[in-house]
């Protein structure tokens, strides 16, 4: 999809899940409290979930250097019509060890140009971070993310404190009806294929 030099970003697959796991699990020794997880409830089969539900209703994008996984953004909208143009799930995250080198304004550089390009049922993207981690929070308001809720509470940390969650938002500039609309006809595709699995699954192609 992208490439500078050594650099590459590219759409994630599930073959890409054994490094998304040691990724997330280098950022969690080295942040324990920034993820929604705890080390060991991070497993191969939650990574491969993750991967199919972003690419069956989202966006995951991975970046690479020197063809090192160094960094992944991952996305996915509900199910449900209602809610569907709202792209949440989130999960950004950047190798500890190449932190403040610019990958993160590329990684988010990328995501939103496809966002904007070919994701226009999406309205807003919609991120929960804890308050601990105040440089990722810092991070998404420059990039344009206005911070909407505060969630009292709704994190539990290591030393057994407990920390608000912050909802943010993202509005996307180039959503359209007519897409959203789209979009709602391939979820009723994608739910009757569900209840039936002897159908040929769908590909996301919207």
């Amino acid at each position: 999809m992208c490439s500078e030099n050594t650099l590459l970003i590219r759409r994630g697959t599930l073959d890409d899940a054994p490094a998304v796991l040691d990724l997330y699990k280098k950022v969690s020794y080295k942040y324990p409290n920034n993820l929604m997880q705890e080390s060991d409830e991070l497993t191969l089969p939650y990574i491969q979930q993750t991967l199919r539900l972003a690419s069956e209703r989202g966006l995951v994008l991975l970046i690479f250097e020197q063809e090192k996984l160094i960094g992944y953004m991952k996305g996915y909208t509900s199910e449900y019509r209602r809610h569907a143009h709202v792209l949440n799930n989130v999960t950004a995250m950047i190798d500890p060890t190449v932190v403040n080198h610019g990958y993160v304004s590329k990684l988010w550089q990328a995501y939103t140009n496809e966002i904007y390009k070919s994701f226009r049922h999406i309205r807003l993207i919609e991120i929960l971070v804890t308050d601990s981690n105040v440089d990722t929070i810092g991070i998404y308001k420059r990039k344009g993310f206005v911070i909407k809720a505060y969630l009292h509470e709704k994190a539990r940390y290591n030393d057994g404190t407990f920390g608000a969650g912050i909802i943010l938002n993202w509005t996307n500039p180039n959503f359209c009806e007519q897409s959203l609309s789209q979009y709602h006809n391939y979820l009723a595709k994608l739910i009757k294929i569900q209840n039936n699995p002897d159908q040929n699954s769908l590909t996301n192609n919207r």
